[in-house]
């Protein structure tokens, strides 16, 4: 026991939190051994819906930013490279196929209206099939509510937000005037705009007691000032546009069976405006069944699906596509004070072959609910994109990434408290990389990323404190060196308080460690550790109504998170949200 109270100082943690993202249904986290973490819409908003700031509370993850709001946003999970993690918001594939590597930017991810997202880590193609090798990310938005809900909010750089939702209905637009992309500080003194607007919505219909039908839509166009890799580049912008769609039947013939069954849509158009203008436009169609059966102390659930990725651009030839389909069984039980997870999956791929993907993970209660032990293996791949593939850079010789990788920790909760400490290794084999001679991409390199996560979320009656502290090494196992923008260390400090519901605020402190980067201009550089302090508040004025401030890098802070790259300095918000 004194090991635990020293992993654990003072601690009593966690409520129960139900999941979908780590088994494809509804599951208590409890019962489950994989790392998850989730953010709350809450949490997200408080932040601005500045994804470098709404994850910074994940353990394992950093998020690297080429700029101000707009900007290009990447994710990397565990070490892992940003085309490596899955993203999906309610359920919908949004990995870009005509990104070089399919990656996701998190830069385009609408501010407003997000219910909470989950983040489970490690290896997960056993039901995700291709880009989960360091994870998956799952947005999901807010239910459909009669209540109609405003907000507005205003501040530095020429900032201003304005949102609208009502029936499941969404509408929300975004402006700054910006900070220069490329850092003011090396002669860029450009400020590069962003402009966009986002409507959509969510709606369930149910058909009968035992079948519904749920329906989200969403639409967004964004238009962002760029700066070429010289520096300021005037009239050089990006139209960014997204289009999503997925109806999923839920289906419950039996009080133990749940059946699902969806079809999902993805669009992507990305229209560069520079000296030699180049346009983007793929497509991701996806259908999808999945089935699970509740036994007394397990759950079983085999699932299919089909993808077809296809696209065209000013890099590529006609239009391209790929077409893949996968099967996977699962199954997980929670006895007593065991649980235990496994499954298997096949994907048939039509241009680059077959993957055969596992995971186990297993967990137990030492004691009961509120200290276990727990860990997980798995394996993962990842194919080509159609731009490594047909690009005049690509080959169609290319093999899937692959990677296989474990975790293992203690896992403390009791009530409203607590703290994980987890040590994980993934490694990669088969990476695509780009071949300076033949100007073609290539499997060629190897990877290595390992490192320590320590969370803690603890409650102190008004009072709030949450921690998560990352340490990571990533090694090109190829040459050696190590992989570029993941710090050495980084940790978040957050304290809140929070006053009956009528006013609180918060402290968030964030410290983000040496890591190797290149800059655009002076090629391999050595970036500075730097600690960002942020501060938000809320004062209630009446039911449904609240005022609430932010206040951004307070200590104005020159920083880049980037090599080359601006961020922003002392800045501040104010907002108002109401029930209309």
């Amino acid at each position: 026991m004194s090991i635990v109270f020293f992993l654990f100082p003072l601690l009593t943690f966690a409520e129960d939190r139900i999941v979908v993202t780590a088994t494809r249904f509804s599951t208590s986290a409890n019962d489950l051994p994989a790392s998850i973490e989730v953010i709350s819409g809450e949490e997200w908003d408080r932040k601005g819906g500045q994804a470098e700031n709404a994850l910074s509370g994940v353990t394992g993850l950093t998020v690297t930013p080429t700029g101000g709001p707009g900007q290009t946003r990447s994710l990397l999970l565990r070490g892992s490279d940003s085309s490596q993690t899955l993203v999906l918001v309610n359920g919908i594939p949004v990995n870009d196929p005509l990104q070089i590597g399919r990656s996701f930017d998190f830069g385009q991810i609408p501010i407003n209206e997000i219910d909470h997202v989950e983040v489970i880590k490690g290896p997960q193609s056993i039901l995700y099939g291709s880009n989960a090798m360091g994870g998956v990310v799952q947005i999901f938005s807010k239910k459909a509510s009669s209540q109609a809900r405003a907000r507005v909010e205003g501040g530095s750089y020429g900032t201003g937000r304005a949102h609208f939702s009502v029936n499941g209905f969404r509408a929300a637009y975004e402006r700054t005037d910006g900070i220069s992309a490329r850092d003011s500080r090396e002669g860029n003194h450009e400020r590069d705009e962003h402009r966009a607007w986002t409507v959509g919505g969510t709606q369930e219909f149910p058909i009968h007691e035992k079948l519904a039908l749920r329906v989200h839509a969403q639409y967004r166009d964004a238009k962002t000032d760029l700066d070429t890799f010289s520096g300021d580049a005037l009239g050089t912008y990006v139209q960014n546009r997204q289009m999503l769609f997925r109806q999923e039947a839920i289906y419950l013939p039996r009080e133990n069976i749940e059946w699902r069954s969806a079809a999902s849509y993805s669009a992507f158009e990305r229209d560069y405006h520079e000296a030699t203008p180049t346009y983007y436009e793929a497509q991701i169609v996806k259908a999808e069944t999945m089935v699970r059966k509740s036994f007394s102390v397990h759950q079983l659930s085999a699932g299919a699906e089909l993808w077809r990725d296809s696209g065209r651009s000013s890099e590529i030839t006609g239009r391209r596509q790929f077409q893949s389909g996968g099967f996977y069984l699962y199954d997980q039980l929670a006895w007593k004070r065991l649980q235990l997870s496994l499954g298997a999956r096949v994907d048939i791929h039509n241009e680059h072959g077959t993957a055969v993907t596992e995971g186990y993970g297993l967990g137990l209660w030492l004691l009961p609910q509120t200290f276990r032990v727990k860990g997980n293996l798995g394996s993962a791949f990842k194919a080509p994109s159609l731009y490594q593939t047909y690009s005049a850079y690509g080959s169609q010789a290319l093999l899937p990434e692959r990677s296989r990788g474990w975790d293992a920790g203690l896992h403390f909760v009791n009530g409203p408290w607590e703290s994980e400490l987890v040590w994980y290794e993934n490694r990669f084999h088969d990476l695509i990389g780009f071949n300076t001679t033949t100007n073609k991409y290539y499997n060629v390199n190897a990877a290595l990323t390992y490192g320590l996560e320590w969370s803690l979320r603890a409650p102190l009656g008004p009072l709030g404190l949450r921690n998560a502290l990352t340490t990571t090494r990533a090694v090109d196992r190829t040459t050696g060196q190590h992989l570029l923008r993941r710090p050495q260390l980084s940790n978040t400090l957050e304290l809140s308080y929070e006053k009956a519901a009528r006013y609180g605020g918060g402290l968030s402190f964030r410290y983000v460690g040496k890591r190797d980067d290149s800059h655009p201009l002076q090629g391999a550089v050595k970036m500075p550790t730097f600690l960002v302090i942020n501060a938000d508040a809320f004062y209630q004025l009446r039911e449904g109504t609240k005022l609430r401030a932010r206040g951004e890098n307070l200590g104005n802070r020159h920083y880049q998170e980037v090599a080359g790259y601006g961020t922003p300095g002392l800045s501040g918000y104010l907002g108002l949200e109401t029930d209309l």
